[in-house]
């Protein structure tokens, strides 16, 4: 998972900046200190530029529902089922912190097949809404909150889709076909039609897919094109 971890720190990132942030990578913060007395070391730690905004500082978490520590009630039909491993993955970076200085932890997690904590939905929609008012001032942009929020969880679900079809590449040596690690962007040149499927991930680059089962190519794509249904993405590319 820390390939994951990594993708979507970098994901974090750019929603960040393009919020009018400046942003640190795996920070110290000195105002936050684990449980323990150890300095507190963040995935992302966003300051805020000219803007009367606290300090977004956010612990990146990736949580799975197979985990033998979920699985009795993510495989159960309670009400809670739903997100549990992200609630109990947010749970555990809030007891990990003590805040002090107006500032707290924000804990994003996530899980593989694309559900998040509240908290995490949360930050989202903050960040889109300073990121619509920074590009109305700037450049004019009459984008609405939604339209950017639902892009950029597009974009997550992409970079999630894509990090499980390495998972299960790399589990049968097949890795080699797919391409970097690295996160995805959409970009947008047209919407597609309700019910249309934006184009598949391109798994290997230009190469073709060789020695892979058919059943594989066909699983694996699954997988990927998820992120990409209800995108409305013209096309999508590595950052």
């Amino acid at each position: 998972m820390l390939a994951c971890h990594n993708a979507l720190g970098t994901l974090l990132t750019a929603f960040c900046h393009e919020a009018g942030y400046h942003v640190r990578r795996e920070a110290y913060v000195s105002q936050l200190l684990r449980q323990d007395g150890s300095a507190a070391v963040l995935d992302v730690v966003a300051y805020p530029l000219g803007q009367a905004v606290p300090i977004l500082a956010c612990d990146i978490t990736v949580r799975h529902p197979f985990a033998q520590r979920y699985m009795s009630v993510a495989s159960s039909t309670r009400a809670d089922a739903p997100g549990h491993a992200a609630a109990q993955g947010a749970a555990d970076k809030l007891r990990s912190y003590r805040a002090s200085g107006g500032v707290h932890v924000t804990p994003f997690a996530v899980e593989p097949y694309g559900r998040m904590h509240g908290e995490a939905y949360s930050t989202l929609a903050t960040l889109t809404d300073l990121a619509v008012t920074r590009a109305r001032v700037f450049n004019g942009s009459q984008v609405a909150p939604s339209v950017l929020l639902r892009r950029w969880l597009a974009e997550l679900q992409c970079c999630l889709a894509k990090q499980s079809a390495h998972a299960i590449a790399s589990a049968l040596s097949k890795e080699q076909h797919l391409t970097s690690l690295l996160p995805l962007r959409l970009e947008h040149g047209s919407v597609a039609a309700a019910g249309e499927v934006a184009p598949l991930l391109q798994l290997s680059g230009d190469r073709e897919v060789s020695g892979w089962q058919p059943q594989l190519g066909t699983v694996v794509q699954g997988i990927a094109v998820q992120g990409a249904r209800c995108a409305g993405a013209a096309r999508i590319v590595p950052l």
